[in-house]
């Protein structure tokens, strides 16, 4: 297997652009995401952290995107934009945000011992300061 460097480098720049127009246009979410101090022995050295941005419609996820940071530590600060259409245009004025540690290495489906957060209705657009809490599961 070979690695194209330039390409690699490229595709790293084009990120970085996107999310530093995204932010200058309030196209971002951002916030902190906390552990509180009596979880902290719920994680586990190996787990992620997760951050799942989507639109709910239609009973489905649309337009999900992923985050995956392997060095988990709290309070740990974000800031996401959701992907564009052809045009450079988001997709809708709101999402909701997903927060969870995964230590199975499966990032569709909450396992037992892993910590999540979510928002309680769509964020819009623009949103800064938004603050996220991880707890333990219902269920």
């Amino acid at each position: 297997m070979t690695i194209d460097l330039g390409r690699g480098l490229a595709c790293l720049f084009l990120i970085f652009v996107s999310t530093s127009t995204a932010r200058a246009e309030g196209r971002t979410i951002s916030g902190s995401i906390h552990l509180p101090p009596d979880l902290t022995a719920k994680l586990a050295p190996s787990d992620r952290l997760i951050l799942k941005l989507y639109h709910p419609a239609e009973g489905i996820e649309k337009d999900v995107r992923y985050w995956i940071i392997d060095k988990v530590d709290f309070p740990r600060p974000f800031e996401i934009a959701p992907s564009t259409d052809m045009n450079g245009r988001m997709r809708w004025p709101a999402y909701r945000l997903d927060v969870f540690t995964d230590r199975d290495g499966d990032v569709l489906t909450i396992a037992p011992g892993e910590l999540t957060a979510t928002t309680d209705d769509l964020v819009p657009l623009g949103t800064s300061g938004l603050e996220l809490e991880l707890s333990i599961p219902d269920g």
